[in-house]
């Protein structure tokens, strides 16, 4: 590992817990697509904010980890998470 970065979450400002966030894709049309714009757009700027520190050009950077709860995983992914409701997470299904 050459370089590592992270960041507090900014979904926070569509609700302060997963459920606020749930809610909030339920109610406003394309909410997940907002959501998923509002993780994909800072984890580019951390992209870039680690192949600086580790003196490397963007596309150099050939393997990423990233953490979170299963809603979080899907919006990354451009995934609606309201299909998580009662079923298996997206990670869960891939490994059946």
């Amino acid at each position: 590992m050459l370089a590592s970065a992270g960041m507090m979450n900014p979904q926070i400002r569509f609700g302060e817990d997963l459920m606020s966030r749930v809610s909030y894709v339920m109610m406003h049309p394309d909410g997940d697509a907002e959501m998923t714009k509002v993780i994909r757009e800072p984890i580019n700027e951390l992209a870039e904010n680690v192949a600086t520190k580790a003196n490397r050009k963007l596309d150099e950077i050939v393997e990423v980890t990233f953490v979170g709860n299963p809603i979080m995983h899907h919006l990354l992914l451009g995934i609606n998470p309201l299909e998580l409701g009662g079923h298996l997470s997206l990670w869960q299904r891939m490994k059946a």
